[in-house]
Formats: structure tokens, C-alpha cells, sequence
């Protein structure tokens, strides 16, 4: 392709036209011009206080100290504005209150301009109110770009030369970022509707037990397990008998209520002596066997086999589980079943202990709180639908079995029972109401995560207004009645009430929903919209508009209870507003995506990492570990002749001012203490904490050495522990091993028997029994697997333990 071009040019070459330098500003303004207004309105208080007094003693007047001597105060309520041309603007408030401060910078139009206001900032953001649509108005959290224009529309000319004017056309356009989340209150009529949910786990244990045996001879006697009790059982273990007040018993029907919680605040054993036909230990008799998950068992317990034999689920053989006070046989054996203790020559059955199944224990009560007008039900999780095949029913004496008895019942306490049956107080049924379809929730430490179940309580508050609070989006809030929207329904941002088109029936249902400010990013959603309104000169008047909000956050998911929903809509309005009369209708398209993040957050994580420090005292050096010798293999026999003592050292110093420190591992001021036994406390800089040192001297005789803390003040943590984490080191070890193999174990469990404290004596504070049952055994060190072989880790290693339901019992 050939181009071809032809230019003129005229050339002056005695007047050259020079090319005019472009100006370095776009406009100058000075103090003095009067297109430029700065303002800055508001106010700003300071104070000081100061507080002073005298006090008249017995030597004579002295000056009293106060809480505040001096005290600087100030109120800030600024706004600074500067206007360029009367148009152009820059704005910004400061308030006390830092969350509130607002911003602002764009243009504003004058009346007849068709450019009203271009605006960017946290506030002027303000989209109008569209039926159906939830845009919302602007907060100090919300950031973005408002724009609005008007156009005058006419009609044709007249004969006269004059037009006339038949109506304005307002368009309106939005872009905004909100730091905000969806809320929903729900009422009937006036009266706010708020709801909890219980799972079918949170049932009350240790409270309700069904004996062996009914028509007792005596009332039975209840036994508490307590370190401070006066009573000794045949394994040195210490109880008290309970109060009156803490119990009832039911000798007609075999049953025992605790009535206080003091009874099981030390978290130990709940033990019951007898009598029936002249027998002091009925139960030996009664209570038979469990047997298997193809055949139960003779018995009390034979019966409690067959039920859990009847579940549509997974069949479970009650004998592989811990039972209370068995510590001698073996699980999975016929021999495993509740024990009998000998508490200060009397037989008891043992029928309660953490971490066990209890054969006997109720476990179909609840501790509701709820008034007189609550609503408590079963509900399915899936569809909210209630299930009619149970009810929660309040707990009264007629169902505890203890009528004419002292205790009291607690309004509550709801109990859970099937429908369209006969309830019977000592049936296996009426203990495990689910046990046909969910047997594992009845299970020590169960989670039954598999249930599509919930408890729900509705309570209903008294009769007042809809009010939703004032940190509320203004025209975020859509109102629906009997699931039907209410487009004319207003939201008062002053007080934080929502009025309705017409006043609601005592038992509509009114759904509220709207947007709340929140600081948390992962709320954050995006809005944009357009809209057009019209308005003639007439009565007539008409609204459009199509709007969105997105969740538009990275870090943004879905949880129980809270999530992110997206909406698109289509509005649309006609009115025509006469002096006499007024009609309007609408209508609208709306799309609504319960989710719009894509990610649900089933479990969450926060708080749930907790670090249990060393107490300063309460450990000592450990008895022989028969837990540990079942699991040893090789087993070489673990027994007191063979245990190396822990020494003691004191890594405490004190100054003459009476404050002690704790030093760390390496201070050569620590002194032995021949008369007590570890472990001792050192400090460390590297876990910034106080840590235990186990120190003993071994020997080809002396193969093994151990040491028990009591972590009463965690038990709760690690009851719902899924991972525990160990730091541990050496520290003055060999070059080395020249052939020896060295194991650390550590367990977690019960114990039972006197609780042991550093001792004077080397052979002290070793008394006490565990219940191997009820023990885990993790091994967490082994140095035939090290490489190289010859050395062992001085620096700190952790280890993570991952703990199931059945680590947990």
C-alpha cells in the first residue's frame, strides 16, 4: 500500500509565533479570593480537675490521698470544611469517638445544575430507599463513590413561544464498600422472639441413677469421693458421706437424685451402700453380666446390653468401656463390670465415676433456662422441622422418684422422652432415650457429631416495639411479615425502631432483617446500584431502580450462625399521591445467594489453644505406673526396686527485701536437698515459662524414674482436648548411649488414692492407685530411632498427641 500527503505551510520569518508556556497550576486561590471558604465549626472542651483533702488525725491535720489528684479531660466535636468556588468541597469531621470520624471530597451542584453531587468518601453516600432493595445508606465504616443528576423534562412548544415544564427525572448511581453484617430479629406480633440452641452431648451427668435393685430394705447411704473425707476404702482412697441436702433416695423404686452440685465438685466417685431381703450387698447378685452385642447378659446389666442390642446403628459392647471403680479387670472381658469398694468396712457399689459408663446413670436431662413463656422442642438441624417422636418435658418429683423426699424440682431441668409411650422410671429406655438410633451419644466423652438433632428454645419477651438498634445501615432494613416483604415499613435511625405500614396481629410473624456495622473485614461487602425517579407536576410518580451487594472479602466464610449472603434485585414504583387520596403499588425481582464466600467454617479455632502452666506445687514423684507395665514390650517389669529417686534442688533465691526468683537451669547457686524428692522447678527464657525437671541417677539396678502432676485446674481444658502438644529437652547427658535405649513416656488419666507432694523422706508420697482403664499411654521419645544413634536432643522438641473420643474417656 502506497500513502500519499500534501501539507501547506505559510512561514513568517521576521514575526515567528512563539508557543505559550502552559500554566504550572490549574487554579490560583489565595486567602483573599472569594471563591475560597474554609470553615472549621464545632467545638472542643477541656478540663482539669484536680481533688485534694485534709483529714484531721490524732497528729493533727494531714493531707488525704485521693483516687484522682489530677485529672485532663476533653470533648472533641470538629468539622472542617473547605468550599473551592462554592462547588468544589473537602470535608472532615473529628469526634471523640475515632470509629465516627468522617470524610469526604467531590463536587455539589447548584439547584438548576444537572450534576447534583459527585461525591467520594465514608459518608454523603446516601442511595435512596427503593422498595425491595437493601442498599442502605452510608456509616463511617462504609467507603465509595455517590453520584446524583436531574433533568427537567418538557413539553412540546406552544403557540406563545413558552414551554412548560411537566416533570423532573432524578438518576442516582452508587458504588460502596460497607463494613457491615446481616443480623435477623424475629418477633410474634410486638414480643421478640430469641432462640438457643443445645446440642443432645450438653446432657446433665452425674446426677440421676438407677440402682440394681428396688423394695430396698434401707434407704441407701451415698459415699463421696474426697481428698479431705474421713473415710478410708481398701485401696487408701478417701470419702465422706453426703449431706441430706445433697441427695435423695427412693428405697420403692431404687433410685438416687443429687440435688447439689457440691456432691460432684471435686470430680471424684459416687458410691451407694443397701440393703434388701436382709443382704448387704445385693448387687452381687443383680447385676450379672453385659455379654455381647449378639447376646446380652444376665442381669441389671444383661437388660442394658439389650438395649443398646436394639439400635438400628452401630451395634457397641458395653464391656469394652471403663466402668465405675474397676481397676482390676481387663476391658473387653465378662470380669468388667461396675466394682465394689469397701469404704471403711462397708461394701458399696461404685455407680458414678468420670470418664466411665455408667450403667446406672440417667442421661435424658437438660438445665433449660427458660421462663413461662418459652417453647422448648426437638428440631431437626437439616430442615428445623420438630420431631414428634420426643418431647422435653419439665422435670418434676413424679419423674425423679423421690416424692416426700427433701429435694426440690428445678424448673430448669426438662428431661427428654418418647411420645405415644408409657414412661417407665427404671427402664433402659427412659435413661437413653436415643439409644436406638444414636447409642453413641451415650458413650464417656461422646461427640456424637453424626446427630441431625438439636434442642431448641424460643422464648417470647413482652409486648413493646420493633426496635433493632440505631448501628444499623440506614435502608438496609427489609421487613417481612408472614414471609411476605412489607415495602412501606420504615426504620427510625434516631431510636432504632421499625414501623410497620399497619400494626401487626398478635401472632403475625415479623422477620427483620438489615445490616449491622461491624469491624471485622471478613463482613465486608460490596453495593452498587442505579435508580431513577420521576416526579411530574401532577399527583404521578414513578421509581426505578436494579441493585447488588456481594461479599467481596478474601479472608470472608460462612459459620453456624453467621454468613454472607449476596442479593440482586429489581425494583420498581408507581403512586400517584391526590389531596383527597393516595395510591401506590410495587413490585420487584429479587435474587438472594445464602452464601456468597464460597466457604464454610465448620469448626473454628479461636480460643481454643491453651497453655496450662506448672502450678508451684502439688507434684511429686510417681508410684510404679501398672498402666505402663501392661503396655511395655518388651516388658521389662517396672516395680519399686528397680526406680531411680528424683533429687530435689531449690533454684529459688531471696534477697533481703523477702522477693524470690526463680533461676533458670544453668545457675550454679542451686542447692540438693537430701531429704526431699523431685521433680523441681527451674526457669526457662526460651518457653518463658517455669518447667519441670526430672533428675535422677541411673544405674544397670535403677532403670526407670517418673514423676505425677495433678492438673485439676485443666481438667475441663483437656476434657475437650483434640491435640495436645508436649515440649520436653535433656539436658547433662552422656556423649554417649554406648548401646542403652532410653523411652519417655507420658500418661494422662485418673488417679486415685492420696495425693502425693514433694516429701521429705525419699520413699514418702508414693502412696495411691490408678485405674489403668482410665489411663492414656502415649510414647513420646524413643532413641533407638535417632540418627545418629549415639546422641540425644538437648534443645527443646515438641511432641503433638492427637486425642480421639475414646482417648478422652
Amino acid at each position: 500500500m502506497i500513502t500519499s500527503a500534501v501539507t501547506a505551510q505559510e512561514s513568517h520569518k521576521d514575526n515567528p509565533i512563539r508557543a505559550e508556556e502552559a500554566d504550572p497550576t490549574l487554579f490560583k486561590l489565595s486567602r483573599e479570593d472569594d471563591s475560597v471558604t474554609l470553615q472549621l465549626q464545632g467545638s472542643w472542651e477541656a478540663g482539669l480537675r484536680a481533688q485534694g483533702g485534709v483529714a484531721l488525725t490524732e497528729l493533727g491535720l494531714q493531707a488525704a490521698a485521693t483516687d484522682n489528684p489530677l485529672l485532663f479531660t476533653q470533648r472533641v466535636d470538629l468539622t472542617l470544611s473547605l468550599w473551592i468556588r462554592d462547588h468544589w468541597f473537602i470535608e472532615a469531621s473529628f469526634l471523640d469517638n475515632y470509629d465516627l470520624n468522617t470524610y469526604r471530597a467531590g463536587y455539589q451542584g447548584s439547584e438548576d445544575d444537572k450534576l447534583q453531587y459527585l461525591g467520594v468518601g465514608n459518608t454523603g453516600l446516601d442511595f435512596p430507599n427503593f422498595p425491595y432493595l437493601n442498599l442502605g445508606g452510608s456509616s463511617a465504616s462504609s467507603f465509595g463513590l455517590y453520584n446524583k443528576w436531574q433533568f427537567n423534562l418538557n413539553s412540546s412548544e406552544r403557540t406563545d413561544s413558552q414551554t412548560s415544564q411537566t416533570g423532573r427525572l432524578t438518576l442516582h448511581g452508587i458504588l460502596r464498600y460497607d463494613g457491615a453484617k446481616f443480623e435477623e430479629k424475629r418477633y410474634a406480633g410486638t414480643r421478640e422472639l430469641t432462640q438457643q440452641r443445645i446440642e443432645l452431648s450438653e446432657m446433665l451427668r452425674g446426677y440421676s441413677f438407677v440402682l440394681p435393685d428396688e423394695k430396698l430394705d434401707t434407704v441407701p447411704v451415698l459415699y463421696i469421693e474426697d481428698p479431705s473425707g474421713t473415710y478410708i476404702d481398701d485401696h487408701n482412697g478417701r470419702w465422706r458421706l453426703a449431706k441430706p441436702s445433697e441427695y435423695a433416695a427412693s428405697t420403692r423404686d431404687g433410685i438416687i437424685e443429687i440435688s447439689s452440685p457440691s456432691a460432684l465438685a471435686v470430680g471424684k466417685r459416687l458410691a451407694v451402700a443397701y440393703s434388701k431381703g436382709g443382704t448387704s450387698n445385693p448387687w452381687t447378685s443383680s447385676l450379672g453380666t453385659y455379654g455381647n452385642t449378639s447376646t446380652a447378659g444376665s442381669g441389671f446389666l444383661g437388660s442394658v446390653q439389650a438395649s443398646f442390642n436394639a439400635t438400628s446403628s452401630t451395634k457397641i459392647a458395653l464391656r469394652d468401656y471403663p466402668q465405675p471403680g474397676q481397676k482390676e479387670a481387663k476391658l473387653k472381658t465378662d470380669a468388667n463390670i461396675p466394682a465394689t469398694v469397701t469404704i471403711n468396712g462397708t461394701n458399696c457399689l461404685v455407680i458414678w465415676e468420670p470418664g466411665t459408663f455408667s450403667p446406672f446413670e440417667r442421661l435424658s436431662r437438660y438445665r433449660i433456662q427458660s421462663g413461662t413463656s418459652s417453647m422448648v422442642k426437638l428440631v431437626s438441624t437439616a430442615d428445623g422441622q420438630e420431631n414428634r417422636d420426643f418431647a422435653l418435658e419439665p422435670v418434676s418429683s413424679s419423674n425423679m422418684g423421690t416424692e416426700g423426699s427433701s429435694i426440690q424440682s428445678d424448673a430448669s431441668l426438662y428431661e427428654l422422652v418418647q411420645t405415644g409411650t408409657a414412661y417407665e422410671l427404671r427402664s433402659p429406655e427412659s435413661r437413653w432415650p436415643l439409644v436406638q438410633s444414636h447409642p453413641e451419644l451415650y458413650l464417656p466423652a461422646s461427640r456424637d457429631t453424626s446427630l441431625d438433632l438439636h434442642i431448641l428454645v424460643t422464648t417470647y419477651g413482652s409486648p413493646g416495639t420493633l426496635s433493632i438498634g440505631t448501628d444499623v445501615l440506614p435502608g438496609s432494613v427489609q421487613v417481612y411479615r408472614n414471609g411476605l416483604p412489607d415495602p412501606l415499613a420504615t426504620y427510625n435511625a434516631e431510636n432504632g425502631e421499625v414501623l410497620l405500614s399497619s400494626p401487626p396481629a398478635e401472632q403475625e410473624q415479623i422477620r427483620i432483617v438489615y445490616l449491622q456495622r461491624s469491624e471485622e473485614r471478613r463482613f465486608g461487602s460490596l453495593s452498587a446500584g442505579i435508580g431513577a425517579q420521576y416526579k411530574s407536576d401532577g399527583p404521578f410518580s414513578a421509581d426505578l431502580a436494579l441493585g447488588l451487594r456481594w461479599n467481596v472479602s478474601p479472608a470472608a466464610f460462612s459459620e453456624k450462625g453467621t454468613t454472607s449472603p449476596g442479593t440482586v434485585g429489581l425494583s420498581g414504583k408507581l403512586a400517584w399521591d391526590w389531596e383527597q387520596l393516595k395510591i401506590q403499588t410495587t413490585a420487584g425481582l429479587f435474587y438472594r445467594q445464602e452464601d456468597t464466600t464460597g466457604l464454610y467454617r465448620a469448626l473454628g479455632m479461636e480460643g481454643s489453644h491453651y497453655a496450662e502452666p506448672f502450678p508451684s506445687s502439688g507434684f511429686y514423684q510417681s508410684p510404679v505406673p501398672q498402666s505402663l507395665n501392661d503396655t511395655l514390650s518388651p516388658p521389662p517389669s517396672l516395680s519399686a526396686d528397680n526406680q531411680a529417686q528424683l533429687l530435689y534442688r531449690s533454684y529459688t533465691s531471696t534477697d533481703i527485701l523477702g522477693i524470690s526468683t526463680l533461676h533458670s537451669i544453668d545457675w550454679t547457686g542451686a542447692e540438693l536437698l537430701p531429704n526431699k524428692t523431685g521433680p523441681y522447678l527451674v526457669s526457662d527464657s526460651t518457653l518463658n515459662t517455669p518447667v519441670l525437671v526430672g533428675e535422677a541417677n541411673y544405674t544397670p539396678e535403677k532403670i526407670w524414674a517418673a514423676f505425677q502432676l495433678p492438673m485439676d485446674q485443666a481438667s475441663s481444658a483437656l476434657a475437650g482436648a483434640r491435640h495436645i502438644t508436649i515440649p520436653f529437652r535433656f539436658y547433662d547427658v552422656p556423649a554417649s548411649l554406648d548401646g542403652i535405649t532410653i523411652k519417655v513416656y507420658l500418661q494422662i488419666g485418673a488417679l486415685d488414692g492420696g495425693s502425693g507432694t514433694a516429701s521429705d523422706a525419699p520413699n514418702d508420697g508414693l502412696t495411691g492407685w490408678e485405674n489403668p482403664n482410665l489411663v492414656l499411654t502415649a510414647p513420646i521419645f524413643d532413641s533407638s530411632t535417632l540418627v545418629p544413634v549415639a546422641s540425644l536432643p538437648t534443645q527443646w522438641q515438641t511432641v503433638t498427641l492427637t486425642i480421639s473420643d475414646a482417648d478422652r474417656r
